[in-house]
């Protein structure tokens, strides 16, 4: 690695593989993880290695795990949204809460950051409970600038909460460290904001709220679905999640991806019908950008690896001085 050839040769093939993609995310306006293909690409060929099929397979691979877990959560949420169970929960919330204005804050917050916290992506949540409560927290009487702030921000942090975090497990994974334990420090980082922002931006217009026009803006409870059976896929993935935790020496941990899709085959039966095919494709359409961002990244880093850049880079910053590390 002291050989100045060695080290040139590494720099130039690490500026290169940067530059291509710095070219076509900003110049030529490509989707990120198509950009980091291109780099990818770019920088096996200086390296001379040609196009490595092999390796770019393997590099989509690299975050196998998260993809999946995030497609099929979006999956599950598209099932719960279209068989009317967060709807109908929309509704009961506003109508059981809405004369209590501090419960209802802490329950609308939990609510829309829900389909955040299970897949990992805020717009999860701005497109299913966020457009479910926007209509009925202006109807509440809360301003639609205000609305929209308290769905982002409170979206936003839901992509932070537990159970799943995509940023921790792309960090995780990139110095092999398992996603494990993160729960009590992810919920105390956000929960306690969300609260914070949503009380501070909604509560003052939600102490005197008029629950008849809210209501009016949300969906009708299912008439024929009523009960417990209605919010059964929620529950079923709620318990799988947590009694694998607390009795991980009894109940096998059959991984969060068959989780979600064990709720979403129950959540066809449990509401209102559900096209299955038009549910999966929405799912990916809404998944695809992240999902594509994961598969760049992964093959991104399966390159720097095969051309010796990556080890180049772990070299270089642990040369350097300890009072610049």
């Amino acid at each position: 690695m002291n050989n100045p050839d060695i080290l040139t040769h590494g720099w130039l093939i690490f500026t290169v593989m940067v530059g291509v993609f710095l070219l076509a995310a900003f110049w030529r306006k490509q989707p990120i993880g198509i950009a980091l293909l291109f780099g990818a690409i770019a920088g096996a060929i200086v390296a001379g290695n040609g196009i490595p099929i092999r390796h770019l397979v393997e590099g989509i691979f690299t975050y196998l795990d998260p993809i999946l877990i995030i497609f099929t959560a979006l999956i599950f949420m598209r099932v719960i949204d279209e068989n009317g169970a967060l709807g109908t929960l929309a509704r009961i919330i506003i109508t059981r809460f809405a004369t209590q204005p501090i419960l209802l804050v802490l329950i609308v917050t939990l609510f829309i950051m829900f389909p955040a916290m299970l897949t990992g992506i805020t717009t999860t949540s701005v497109l299913t409970t966020g457009a479910l409560m926007a209509p009925a927290l202006i109807a509440l009487g809360v301003p639609a600038l205000t609305t929209a702030a308290m769905i982002a921000l409170v979206s936003l942090l839901g992509m932070i909460a537990p159970p799943i975090n995509l940023l921790v497990m792309l960090i995780g994974q990139g110095v092999d460290m398992p996603y494990i334990g993160f729960e009590g420090p992810l919920a105390l980082i956000a929960f306690p904001l969300a609260f914070f922002t949503s009380f501070t931006l909604a509560f003052k217009h939600l102490r005197n709220a008029d629950t008849s026009l809210a209501v009016a803006n949300l969906p009708e409870i299912q008439s024929d679905k009523k009960g417990i059976i209605l919010f059964l896929p929620l529950i079923v993935v709620f318990l799988l999640m947590i009694i694998v935790r607390i009795f991980p020496e009894f109940v096998p941990d059959i991984g969060a991806p068959l989780i979600f899709l064990i709720g979403a085959a129950i959540g066809l039966y449990t509401g209102k019908p559900v096209k299955i095919q038009r549910t999966i494709y929405k799912a990916l359409l809404t998944g695809l950008p992240v999902l594509g961002l994961l598969a760049g990244i992964g093959i991104f880093l399966q390159i720097m690896t095969l051309t010796g850049v990556r080890g180049l880079l772990v070299v270089t910053v642990l040369s350097l001085p300890i009072a610049l590390t």
